[in-house]
């Protein structure tokens, strides 16, 4: 899969049992709380899909409240990982949103932890890096924010400019 054969489109309730098996195909990243959260985003918050051949390979929700927009969740297929779907996903953000605005995040950090699920902090190395890839710089840790062992990385990518493409 290419990125120009991705489209990306709005996503919405029609698309949830797709995403949230999505969702599910890392457990190390996602518990069952936090894919209850994701869809109770998807009803409040826009969000995009990434799709080719009719299949939903990536999406990205995303909460537009000025003078930032936060990217609450981003997912992509396990077997799209690496084909630049979430780049153009959150390309397609900075769009809606303006070049001039800040995009912002918060992604657990390597030590975060939650207690007796297949949740480990360590699996977010690798989407610490890609986020750094795409111009996102750390701002703060932001202890306990999850959970007493389930730590945010606050991250910011600073206005302008576009997503690298992927490597």
């Amino acid at each position: 899969m290419t990125p120009a054969s991705v489209q990306i489109r709005a996503a919405g309730a029609r698309d949830w049992p797709r995403m949230e098996a999505l969702a599910r195909a890392w457990p190390a990243h996602f518990v069952s709380a936090g894919i209850e959260a994701m869809h109770e985003d998807l009803r409040h918050w826009p969000a995009l899909a990434a799709v080719a051949e009719g299949e939903i390979l990536g999406f990205v929700i995303w909460s537009n409240t000025p003078p930032d927009a936060e990217m609450l969740w981003l997912v992509v297929d396990p077997a799209h990982v690496r084909q630049g779907v979430g780049s153009a996903l959150i390309q397609a953000v900075a769009d809606r949103v303006g070049h001039a605005r800040r995009l912002t995040l918060k992604t657990a950090t390597t030590d975060s932890a939650i207690a007796g699920t297949a949740f480990r902090g360590s699996a977010y190395k690798d989407t610490h890096r890609f986020f750094q890839h795409l111009g996102f710089r750390d701002v703060r840790v932001l202890r306990g924010v999850w959970g007493p062992a389930n730590h945010a990385l606050e991250m910011a990518r600073e206005p302008g400019g576009a997503i690298p493409a992927p490597e």
